[in-house]
Order: structure tokens, then C-alpha cells, then sequence
């Protein structure tokens, strides 16, 4: 995704129209799945006397080609829809432009969506100017109390406005597990050094800096692991990945092989049946959810 995205935008942007990628989302912590978007920010330098409308319309070009349907599919979906503004943004805006508005009126969310940036190309220059600009927004002292709990209502409120997606939004679901990632990272990430984009990467060097209980961040990154493997499952299935382990035997008989034949290659010794896969998919999410509330009632509040 990364060689194909870098690939298409050296031959819609012109050598001295230069701009920065940034990879958000699953993409920005690779952790891309079957048919997961590209979601992604798009940045050009400040100050440049060239029209808006020469980036915009080599962004949309961009999209085009990377959307572009064939008889075997379509290759990536692009979008762009977390820059600044959303929709009624500029496709490309300066570089001064984005960081004027996050810190006029950026939002705790978005601060938690760059901790999953990630540069997938760019001048130098660029990059190191956005990383002493915006992510200095991003990663700044720490999270007041008032803070933690406006994240803590964001995940009920996802959580109750997307019921039926019990693998990802769902209590002890997927984004439990991010949410605790990027939270501590906004709360520890400029005191530590803790920036990055992978969602297990960060839990493992929280656990080594000693600021989550390594037993809780086993239990979270293993859990996360099993639960993307079955989202991905489902959707090869042509199932909605999100929507958890089916409720009909013989859907749910050829996911436990499916899970076996990938178990194999471990280990020979352990064999998953309907139950025993429904019971860990449960204990899984149990597990996170209570992990979730400790360290939002207590850890997180701490000032």
C-alpha cells in the first residue's frame, strides 16, 4: 500500500509541487486488514505562491488512481477525510495552515488520531518542520483530568452509536484497546518518548517504561492480536469483520478450521472448537473492558 500510495503520488504531483503523506489509522499503525482503507493526510509547505487548485486537483487524481476499479477489484480506497476541516477543507493545505488550526480549534479526538500518524513520504524539510509544529500540539504536557473523562465519553458514546460492531466498537472490542494505547500516549508520550503508531508497539514500551502493569499489557496486546485475526477472518468469509463471530454453526464450524489450519503452524498440541473459540472471544473482551475502566477511573485521572 505504502510503494503503491508513494508510487502514484510522484507521478500526480509535479517535482516542484512537494507535499508530505502522512498515514492515519490502521494504515498509520500498520495494521492494515482485508479490504481496510487508506486513510490519509495530505500537507504542503507554507508560503508557496502556487493556486490551490493545482493540489486539488492532483489530490483528486491521486484518489482516482489509487480507487481506480478493474475486473479484479479496485486497488486501495483513499480518503482524506481527517484532515483539517474534514470535508470542507482544502485537499492539501499549508503546512501553517494545519498547524494554526489545531491549535485554534483542534479537538482532544483529533489530538488522539495523530498519535497513529505516520510519515509515508516527504521533503525533509516538511517533515521536520510538521513533527516541531503540529506533533508539539499533539504531544504536550501531558492530560488533565476533565480531559481523560471527555475520551472515556467519546468510547461509550462510538460504543452505543455502533451496536451491531461487537469485534471493533463493542465493550472490551478493539478500540478499548486503542483507546487505551493513545490515551496513555497523550498522557506519558513527551515525558517518555513514546510516539508510536502501532498500537501494540506502544503498549509494550509503556509496559517497559513502567506505566502500565506488563500483565495488563499482555493481556491487552494478545487479545488485540486475536481480535484482528478474527475481523479479518470474517471479512475473507465476506462477512462484516466488525460484527463478530457468527451466530450460524456452519459459518462459525469453518472459522474454527480456518483458525486450526493457522494454529498449526505454532503448535499441534491445542485445537479450537465452536465453544472454545466462543468462550476466548468473550474472556477476551471481558478482560478488556475491565483493564479499560481501571485505567480511565484510576491510572488515567491521576494528574
Amino acid at each position: 500500500a505504502e510503494f503503491c500510495l508513494e508510487r502514484a503520488s510522484h507521478e500526480v504531483f509535479e517535482k516542484n509541487h512537494e507535499i508530505l503523506i502522512l498515514a492515519m489509522g490502521k494504515f498509520g499503525g500498520r495494521e492494515l486488514g482485508f479490504k481496510s482503507d487508506l486513510d490519509c493526510i495530505l500537507i504542503r509547505p507554507g508560503g508557496q505562491e502556487i493556486p490551490d487548485e493545482i493540489f486539488h486537483r492532483a489530490a483528486s487524481l491521486l484518489v482516482r488512481e489509487m480507487n481506480v476499479s478493474t475486473p479484479d477489484g479496485y486497488l486501495y480506497e483513499l480518503d482524506l477525510r481527517l484532515r483539517p476541516y474534514g470535508k470542507d477543507g482544502p485537499l492539501v493545505p499549508e503546512l501553517n495552515k494545519v498547524e494554526e488550526y489545531y491549535r485554534s480549534v483542534g479537538q482532544t479526538w483529533e489530538r488522539l488520531a495523530l498519535t497513529r500518524a505516520r510519515v509515508v513520504c516527504g521533503p525533509d524539510s516538511l517533515i521536520e518542520e510538521f513533527r516541531s509544529t503540529v506533533l508539539s500540539w499533539v504531544y504536550r504536557e501531558g492530560l488533565e483530568p476533565e480531559e481523560v473523562e471527555e475520551i472515556r465519553r467519546m468510547r461509550e458514546r462510538i460504543e452505543k452509536e455502533k451496536p451491531k460492531q461487537i469485534l471493533k466498537a463493542g465493550p472490551g472490542g478493539l478500540l478499548d484497546v486503542e483507546f487505551i494505547a493513545q490515551t496513555a500516549s497523550l498522557k506519558w508520550g513527551k515525558a517518555h518518548g513514546i510516539d508510536s503508531s502501532n498500537t501494540c508497539e506502544t503498549l509494550h514500551r509503556l509496559a517497559e517504561k513502567g506505566l502500565l502493569p506488563k500483565s495488563d499489557v499482555r493481556a491487552l496486546t494478545e487479545g488485540y492480536v486475536f481480535l484482528r485475526d478474527l475481523e479479518n477472518r470474517l471479512v475473507l468469509l465476506g462477512k462484516e469483520g466488525s460484527q463478530g463471530l457468527p451466530n450460524d454453526s456452519e459459518t462459525l464450524e469453518w472459522l474454527v478450521g480456518c483458525v486450526n489450519d493457522a494454529q498449526k503452524e505454532k503448535t499441534d498440541s491445542f485445537a479450537w472448537t465452536p465453544e472454545k473459540l466462543q468462550e476466548r472471544d468473550r474472556h477476551v473482551r471481558q478482560l478488556n473492558r475491565e483493564i479499560f475502566e481501571s485505567l480511565f477511573q484510576e491510572t488515567f485521572s491521576k494528574p
